[in-house]
């Protein structure tokens, strides 16, 4: 098992397990926690928010106080991936991939028939790190 970081502002946003945690970087007080229904879910900040994924399901909260703005779930399991660019939001595992709006609405889905895991590449997305 690894612990993922993303990194903005005042807080650190940590996910371990099912679990995503707001972590104060200058105190490492915990401010706020959300629970995802599985494990492993992946963060990304951006927008003064938090989006995070776990298997079949797909989270946006405010950055400042984890208020959830929505939650949904998905059809993408397991090794969930996770990126950010401007208002769209990417998710991606097992050679599926899906785009979501700023409110949770899905745009677009594609199986790309491959089965494997997804990693997403473009500049200027904003991004969960690789664990590997």
């Amino acid at each position: 098992m690894y612990r993922q970081l993303a990194v903005a502002a005042d807080l650190v946003i940590v996910c371990s397990g099912r679990y995503a945690f707001a972590i104060d970087a200058a105190t490492g007080l915990t401010r706020w926690t959300h629970s995802l229904n599985a494990a492993p879910c992946r963060a990304v900040v951006a927008n003064d928010k938090v989006y995070i994924a776990g298997d079949r399901e797909l989270a946006s909260l405010d950055y400042a106080t984890g208020t959830p703005i929505f939650r949904i779930q998905t059809d993408l399991f397991p090794d969930v991936t996770l990126v950010v660019d401007g208002p769209r939001i990417f998710v991606g595992a097992r050679g599926k991939v899906a785009c979501f709006d700023q409110s949770g609405q899905k745009l677009w889905g594609n199986d790309l028939g491959t089965g494997s895991a997804v990693r997403f590449a473009a500049a200027g997305l904003a991004q969960e790190a690789d664990p590997s």
